[in-house]
């Protein structure tokens, strides 16, 4: 373990060095309400939800992203009120633009593309498959130092799908506050 640590924070300086400045890493957290009304109705109404995102800036405004988010719900069958699960997870891909208010506080938008993966466990059956959906989202960032970030997000994932001839919903509106760093 602690060997890990020790490489990844070598590693992290050889990028800090190397990129000087155009690599980002930041982690946020989500409240993410369900675009799925029948979703809802089993799991409740909101989901918190991490993501792990890295990008790199290609100029000074336009960057490109990657991103790695999940959550896990559990609840009841809605007549049988039987036990069931629910995983979704999400990696995206796409751009983005930031600008700057002043030298503390700036701005940001992404567009992108999301794949889905879900299960669900229910009944004694698991489902599980992935599908194609998108992201729009954008916010704002405060800047603790040169390097260290603070950022509040809003956002929309969609996906859709259809399981047992029902059309699905996956994704959300999504708020959430973060950190990040510049590298």
């Amino acid at each position: 373990m602690k060997a890990k640590l020790i490489i990844t924070m070598i590693l992290l300086s050889t990028l800090g060095w190397a990129a000087d400045g155009k690599f980002q890493v930041s982690l946020t957290g989500y409240y993410l309400v369900p675009a799925d009304a029948n979703y809802k109705n089993i799991y409740g109404n909101d989901v918190l939800s991490p993501e792990l995102q890295v990008g790199y800036r290609f100029s000074e405004n336009w960057y490109g992203f990657a991103g790695y988010g999940f959550f896990s719900k559990s609840g009841e069958t809605p007549i049988l009120k039987e036990p069931t699960k629910s995983r979704q997870s999400f990696i995206s891909l796409g751009a983005g633009y930031m600008g700057k208010f002043s030298e503390k506080f700036g701005y940001f938008t992404q567009a992108g593309a999301c794949m889905f993966h879900y299960q669900e466990e229910a009944l004694g059956e698991t489902i599980k498959d992935s599908t194609v959906g998108f992201r729009l989202g954008g916010g704002i960032r405060y800047h603790l130092t040169q390097k260290l970030f603070l950022q509040g997000t809003l956002g929309y994932l969609y996906g859709s799908d259809t399981v047992n001839e029902t059309k699905i919903k996956l994704g959300g509106l999504q708020a959430g506050i973060g950190i990040g760093l510049t590298i």
